[in-house]
């Protein structure tokens, strides 16, 4: 899954935002500010599953960086994210799905089962958010 920072002169700052996951950091240089945002989504991941991964980074064709987080725990940490910022508990949202236990959309935020992509969708519905496809990798 691809994250898209976006960078904003503050001042002597500059602001990096990833906004799938209501995140901020900041440097004193843009390139300052390019290694913290990384430096940031690594640190979400080793903070909520425990586990230290690499996040790549390429850039785009019109030089903006681009982050790389693998699905497995990209996908679970945006729905924690937009669950918590949409103020609703993992029962409001598991009752929303229509699940009959809380566990079955916990397990979706845990990393141990992955929705399907109707059901991503439905999630991100129901904490006011919506799916951009930006690009689709061919697979073969």
């Amino acid at each position: 899954m691809e994250f898209k920072p976006t960078f904003t002169k503050d001042g002597r700052f500059y602001l990096a935002e990833i906004k799938e996951i209501d995140a901020m950091t900041q440097g004193r240089t843009k390139k300052e500010a390019k290694l913290m945002v990384k430096d940031l989504l690594e640190t979400m991941f080793l903070a909520y599953f425990d586990e230290k991964i690499e996040v790549k980074t390429m850039t785009d064709q019109s030089g903006d960086l681009i982050l790389i987080a693998e699905d497995r725990l990209a996908i679970p940490l945006i729905l924690r994210c937009l669950r918590t910022a949409s103020r609703k508990t993992i029962e409001e949202v598991s009752h929303a799905c229509g699940f009959k236990s809380k566990n079955a959309y916990a397990q979706y935020e845990q990393g141990r089962r992955m929705p399907g992509i109707e059901q991503f969708v439905k999630l991100l519905g129901i904490m006011g958010a919506e799916l951009r496809v930006n690009r689709i990798h061919e697979t073969r």
